[in-house]
C-alpha cells in the first residue's frame, strides 16, 4: 500500500501529458459519489497529477498579490518603501488549463518574509498518499513564464475591467520570479505548485463563530471541552455509525497530519471540508493550503501540543487511530529500524519523498529561504522520520496499554481493497 504511490509519481511523471484514450477512465474517476475515490485510487490521482503538470493555462480567473498593495498607497513611487498591505500575502492564481481542468497556481519560495513555500505543497500531498489519509488534492510542479504570466492578467484586466489584475500579477513577479536559466524562459520565470481543486463541494468551517463541525485541536482544547469531546471519543469503535464515527475519525486524522507536517496552527484559520455535491452529506475534512508545513525542527520541538514524553496531546489519552493510517505508520517505522540493522532496501517515509522529488523532479530553478534550489534539504529528510517515528511510538504504547482492537478504528469512508486494486 505504501511502494504502490512511490509508483504512482514515477509513471505520473514518466507518461506526461494524458493521452485520449484515457479520458473514460478520468471521467470515471471525476464523477464518482465516493468523496476518497479521486485521492485514494493510484489511477486517478495519476491521471490528475499529469492533467495538473503536463498542459498550459488557459485563462486566469483571480490573481492574489503577493503584498497586498495600490498605487495609490503613501510612498508607493518611492524605491525605498515596500509594497504595503499584508506580509504573509504570499499570492496565488485561480486559473483553468488548457485541458479544462480548474487548479489554483501557488507561487512563491520564501523570499517575502512568510513561512509559505510552494515546495511544501509539494512534500504534503506526496506524505498524504504516502501515509493514506487522502484528504489532499493533487499537486505538481509547474513553471510559466513571467511573460505569458503578466499577459495572462492583461487578458484578465481587459475581460473584466478591473486594471488591478496587472499590479497584483507584477507583484508576483517581482517577489517570486527569476531569471530562467533555459533559453525558452530566457526572460524569467514564476515557479509554483498548480494545485487540484477539489472534485466535491468546499466548505470553509468557521472560527469565528465557531462551526460546531470545527474539528478541536487535542493538545489545547482552545474552543473545546475535554469532556464532551472525551465523551465522543469514549463512544468511537470500529463499529460506530458512519454519521457517528465521521467526526472523532476526522479530528484524530487531521491532529496526526497537523504533527507530521509540523502545521498545527492550521486549527486556527485553515479548517475545509468537503460536501456532496447536492449539499446532502457532510464529507470528510480537505487539507488544502499545505504552503507552511515546515520540517525545518522536529514537530516536537516546534509545537508545545506534542510534547516529546507524550503528556500533553489528547491523542494519547484517547488512544484511538485510524486503522489505516497508523498501520502505514507503523510499517514505516519497522523499515526504519530494519534500515538501521542493514537492510538497504527497506525505505523510509523521508527516503520516499526523497525519492519522488529530488530524484524524479528537475530541481527548481529558483532558489527558496535557505538559498538553495533543493525540494527538500537533509533536515527535512531527517525530521519527516522523526516526526513518523514520534507518532509509531505513541501509537505502539497505546496498543500495548489498551490493545489493538480498541486502538485501531476501521475508517467507514474507505475500501482500500477496492480503491487501491487489491494492492496489498
Amino acid at each position: 500500500r505504501i511502494d504502490v504511490w512511490k509508483g504512482v509519481f514515477r509513471d505520473a511523471e514518466l507518461k506526461g501529458e494524458v493521452q485520449a484514450w484515457e479520458d473514460a477512465l478520468w471521467e470515471d474517476c471525476n464523477a464518482d459519489e465516493s468523496f476518497f475515490r479521486m485521492n485514494s485510487d493510484p489511477a486517478c490521482t495519476e491521471l490528475w497529477i499529469r492533467k495538473l503538470r503536463f498542459t498550459e493555462i488557459e485563462r486566469v480567473t483571480e490573481i492574489v498579490p503577493v503584498y497586498k498593495y495600490h498605487t495609490y498607497d503613501p510612498g508607493y513611487n518611492d524605491p525605498s518603501v515596500q509594497y504595503h498591505g499584508k506580509l504573509q500575502s504570499n499570492g496565488g492564481v485561480q486559473l483553468y488549463l488548457k485541458n479544462g481542468l480548474r487548479a489554483y497556481f501557488k507561487p512563491c519560495y520564501g523570499t517575502t518574509g512568510s513561512a509559505e513555500n510552494f515546495r511544501k505543497e509539494v512534500l504534503s500531498f506526496q506524505m498524504d498518499r504516502y501515509l493514506g489519509f487522502f484528504r489532499t488534492p493533487a499537486v505538481a510542479p509547474f513553471t510559466v513564464s513571467s511573460k505569458e504570466f503578466m499577459r495572462l492578467a492583461e487578458e484578465l484586466a481587459n475581460r473584466t475591467g478591473e486594471p488591478s489584475w496587472i499590479e497584483h500579477a507584477q507583484s508576483t513577479v517581482d517577489k517570486c520570479g527569476g531569471p530562467g536559466g533555459v533559453a525558452s524562459h530566457a526572460e524569467g520565470v514564476v515557479e509554483g505548485a498548480m494545485v487540484g481543486w477539489t472534485v466535491f463541494p468546499l466548505m470553509y468551517e468557521e472560527v469565528h463563530p465557531l462551526d460546531p463541525d470545527y474539528p478541536t485541536n487535542l493538545g489545547t482544547f482552545k474552543r473545546y471541552s475535554h469532556s464532551k469531546v472525551g465523551a465522543v471519543m469514549d463512544k468511537l469503535t470500529s463499529s460506530t455509525p458512519l454519521e457517528e464515527a465521521r467526526w472523532p475519525l476526522e479530528v484524530l486524522s487531521v491532529n496526526m497530519f497537523a504533527g507530521m507536517t509540523g502545521y498545527v496552527s492550521r486549527f486556527n484559520h485553515n479548517i475545509f471540508r468537503l460536501d456532496s455535491r447536492d449539499h446532502s452529506v457532510m464529507g470528510p475534512l480537505a487539507y488544502i493550503d499545505n504552503d507552511r508545513a515546515t520540517w525545518s525542527k522536529k514537530t516536537t520541538e516546534k509545537n508545545k501540543e506534542f510534547a516529546a514524553n507524550y503528556t500533553q496531546n489528547y491523542l494519547w489519552v484517547y488512544c484511538k487511530f485510524p486503522r489505516s493510517i497508523a498501520q502505514r505508520i507503523l510499517q514505516l517505522a519497522r523499515n526504519e529500524r530494519a534500515q538501521n540493522d542493514g537492510d538497504v532496501d527497506a525505505l523510509t517515509l523521508g527516503d520516499y519523498i526523497w525519492h519522488t522529488t529530488m530524484d524524479l523532479y528537475a530541481q527548481p530553478i529558483l532558489g527558496n529561504d535557505t538559498n538553495s534550489p533543493d525540494w527538500m534539504d537533509g533536515r527535512t529528510r531527517k525530521n519527516m522520520d522523526y516526526n513518523l517515528r514520534y507518532f509509531a511510538i505513541g501509537i505502539a504504547k497505546c496498543m500495548t496499554s489498551n490493545g489493538a482492537a480498541h486502538v485501531l478504528i476501521d475508517e467507514p469512508w474507505t475500501d482500500e481493497v477496492l480503491l487501491e486494486g487489491g494492492a496489498a
